[in-house]
């Protein structure tokens, strides 16, 4: 009996299994089926793109618009979307293709004409740029005060500050309420020594977009050029109280700063704007001085070094560490820097001079050069005259043995000097002038073995 039971609630459970499969399987035929996604068109993938693109999801914008171009490769928006795409990755001769390319199918296409010129550029590019420019004034609204407005940074660029202005000014008179427009024509002003001008045309562009640091650091600039550093460090924090990622602005206060003196300052802003780009050049340069000024030799030495390092080419950096290695003793390495800074620029009336120290005065007959000193010395004088320079030549003409052209020379060095009321040089220069009455050349101390 228990054995028919066993049976029999066996064949119910499998009844009401059949049951629940049955049910299960009912289900599955009455569910609609999924309807397929809608194809995108190129016109939707271009949309895409300039989603991805805003959201600064490069690769994913460049797909979509690499899908848009599948389906329409005459769709001169794609072109254009991927070039600012590209332009933002940095890619930028890429960049122009594209927006080249946009041109070719729509040369009425002034976003393409614009960005053109601006990756232009920033490559150096400053004629291509212009041409882009002027052709958006010429095709599109002559009353398109941006174009104006590119046009003459490209201009400024180039270092035409009076056709800039004029731009600046057209945009201006286009739309009065273009602050950038004003701070750009304030920096022309600023670059070409009209710092009033340069003040006032920043201070509307203050009024007109009080958050434009720019303007401000524009504007301390300006001051610093008029010798009044304290306003221009307090036009600059307002800046950085802005944007306190400014690298600009913390370079020129740290260059405000080292005017004061006050060198700690100094550094602390040169040393936050090179954790900001690490890559400026100029930053590590100045630092390497204001560390010289402090006789760090060796950290002026490491920054000098590195400026090199990014720039092979920056000539300033290899005469200042020129001026390291000479203050170290390392008179070889300092002769061979200061080739090479005359090697990149054979006017440099500081190199010239030094390297002429260097072949007058050096203590090591090895790297004495009387000659050669006085020709070097004479070509600095050429370019920049000052007491330090005669100085130099007064010590040249003595290692050739011309005592009298050095006394000569060195007499009106010490009269500059004394007219200047540069004591502490006018007391070296009278040590020169005693040597060579005496007709005994001037050695340099070593300071350093």
């Amino acid at each position: 009996m228990a054995k028919k039971l066993h049976i029999r609630s066996c064949f119910f459970a499998g009844i009401v299994i059949l049951l629940f499969l049955g049910a299960c399987r009912g289900t599955i035929k009455e569910k609609s089926p999924e309807k397929p996604l809608p194809k995108l068109s190129a016109l939707d993938w271009v949309e895409r793109g300039e989603s991805f693109r805003q959201s600064q999801l490069n690769d994913n914008a460049i797909d979509a618009f690499n899908q848009a171009l599948k389906l329409n490769p005459r769709l001169s928006k794609a072109y254009y979307g991927r070039g600012l795409t590209l332009k933002d990755k940095g890619e930028l001769t890429a960049a122009i293709n594209d927006f080249s390319k946009a041109l070719e199918l729509n040369p009425k296409y002034f976003e393409a004409l614009n960005n053109r010129g601006i990756v232009y550029f920033i490559n150096g590019q400053y004629d291509l740029a212009i041409d882009d420019f002027n052709k958006i004034v010429q095709l599109a609204n002559p009353l398109l005060s941006s174009a104006y407005n590119s046009r003459g940074i490209a201009w400024k660029n180039k270092g035409d500050y009076n056709r800039a202005i004029v731009d600046f000014t057209r945009a201006i008179i286009i739309n009065p309420s273009y602050a950038f427009a004003y701070n750009c024509r304030g920096i022309a002003w600023k670059d070409s020594g009209y710092h009033d001008r340069a003040i006032s045309d920043f201070s509307i562009a203050i009024q007109l977009n009080p958050k434009l640091a720019e303007a401000y650091t524009g504007r301390g600039v300006a001051y610093y050029g008029k010798g009044d550093y304290d306003q221009a460090i307090t036009e600059i924090s307002h800046a950085i109280e802005i944007n306190q990622n400014n690298t600009e602005a913390f370079y020129s206060r740290g260059i405000a700063w080292h005017k004061k003196r006050e060198y700690a300052k100094a550094l602390a802003d040169f040393s936050k704007a090179i954790e900001i780009d690490p890559k400026l050049v100029k930053i590590y340069n100045s630092r390497g001085i204001t560390y010289y000024l402090l006789h760090d030799f060796k950290s002026a030495l490491s920054d000098f070094s590195k400026a090199i390092d990014i720039a092979p080419n920056f000539a300033d950096a290899h005469s200042n560490r020129g001026l390291i290695y000479k203050n170290l003793g390392n008179y070889r390495e300092a002769i061979e820097s200061y080739n090479k800074a005359l090697s990149l620029n054979p006017d440099s009336p500081t190199a010239n001079n030094s390297l002429s120290w260097i072949l007058a005065t050096c203590p090591y007959d090895y790297c004495r050069d009387g000659q050669k000193a006085v020709q070097l010395a004479q070509k600095a004088i050429a370019a920049n005259k000052d007491a330090y320079k005669l100085d130099t030549l007064a010590a040249a003409y003595a290692e050739t043995g011309d005592f009298q052209k050095a006394v000569a020379t060195q007499e009106k060095a010490n009269a500059l000097m004394s007219q200047n009321k540069d004591a502490t040089a006018l007391e070296q220069g009278k040590k020169h002038l005693s040597s060579y009455q005496r007709k005994k050349s001037w050695r340099d101390i070593v300071s350093k073995p």
